[in-house]
């Protein structure tokens, strides 16, 4: 919700995360140090305890570079031609709450992220996915799991994309990720590695074949079946 519009970059196809926007209690102000506060909103309602603010992520990985894919960028010229559209329809209103914010009411001023989080979950009331309720962390949480399996497990790489602090982390989103591959190598074990002949007599069965062919050798030899009967129960 904290990306601005100088963090969006078309021609190398990225775009650069380094703030965030929060609803915070005017009191938690107090202790957010002035280096990590960009811009505090203008409140619309007279006496409200919280403000929304612009900032800082929290941590130092949270600020990163995310590369678009063609799908996502060909959204994000879209969102900036419909921005050009409400520049132009609303005017001087517009210019009042101009913050340059790529997500932002049509008027420009920030949207709460209660209210993206409804929409969100509106639309995929009415989307007709046949997918569970997600809330945004879980779509995150979705990201990471797609790229964790289509890298084939480069934590290091995905972390990058993701944001957070250290490798354990993204590994402890992708613990599941690969059940189903174990359990299809499992099948494979089940289907290649055994024959069809095989069940829980199988070993039994195998021993006395082994028995039967050292028996039949055993006639040309007869000190050979002593010395395997030796052998294999040794």
């Amino acid at each position: 919700m904290g990306i601005t519009l100088d963090c969006i970059n078309l021609e190398h196809n990225y775009i650069v995360i380094n703030k965030t926007l929060q609803r915070v209690e005017l009191k938690a102000l107090e202790i957010i140090p002035d280096d990590e506060l960009i811009y505090m909103f203008p409140q619309k309602i007279e006496g409200k305890k919280s403000a929304l603010i612009l900032k800082d992520p929290k941590t130092d990985s949270s600020t990163r570079i995310v590369y678009m894919t063609s799908q996502l960028r060909i959204e994000i010229v879209k969102r900036l031609a419909q921005i050009e559209k409400n520049k132009e329809y609303y005017g001087r209103r517009y210019q009042k709450y101009d913050y340059e914010l790529l997500f932002s009411l049509d008027d420009g001023s920030p949207i709460e992220p209660k209210l993206c989080e409804k929409r969100f979950k509106k639309w995929q009331a009415t989307s007709g996915l046949e997918i569970r309720p997600l809330d945004f962390h879980g779509v995150r949480h979705s990201s990471i799991t797609y790229k964790v399996k289509l890298s084939g497990g480069d934590l290091s790489t995905v972390k990058g994309d993701s944001g957070h602090s250290t490798v354990q982390m993204v590994g402890s989103y992708a613990d599941h990720i690969f059940d189903e591959e174990r359990m299809e190598l499992t099948q494979a074990m089940e289907d290649k590695f055994y024959t069809d002949e095989q069940g829980e007599d199988w070993i039994e069965k195998r021993f006395s074949q082994l028995l039967e062919q050292l028996a039949f050798l055993a006639e040309k030899d007869p000190t050979l079946l002593k010395k395997a009967r030796t052998a294999l129960f040794a």
